[in-house]
C-alpha cells in the first residue's frame, strides 16, 4: 500500500466523518421541531 493510496483513504474517512457529524446535527433539529409540533397537538 502507497503513502498516496493511504492518504486517500484517510480523506474519504474524513468526508464520511463530517456527514455523519452533518447527519447528526440535522436528526437533533429534525427531533426537536418534531417535538415542538406534538406537544402543539396536545
Amino acid at each position: 500500500m502507497t503513502n498516496e493510496t493511504h492518504q486517500d483513504d484517510t480523506l474519504k474517512l474524513k468526508r464520511l466523518t463530517d456527514a455523519v457529524r452533518g447527519f447528526d446535527v440535522l436528526a437533533v433539529v429534525f427531533g426537536q421541531q418534531i417535538q415542538k409540533v406534538s406537544f402543539s397537538f396536545t
